[in-house]
């Protein structure tokens, strides 16, 4: 965040890209897709745990 843009993940593991999305399940499922967000620091730990690389931190 070095030029002070604050941003979110959205979660939404196992989906496609939103056009995706919206194509196969409509604007609602995308928008409440798009409203589960986590911090870029959980989700980061999130995916190290999966993937096992905890000790690259």
């Amino acid at each position: 965040m070095a030029a002070g843009i604050p941003f979110v993940v959205v979660s939404a593991r196992g989906l496609k890209d939103p056009d995706e999305i919206f194509q196969e399940k409509g604007a609602e499922f995308l928008q409440e897709t798009v409203e589960r967000t986590i911090s870029f620091p959980d989700f980061l730990l999130d995916y190290l745990a999966e993937t096992g690389n905890l000790g690259e931190l």
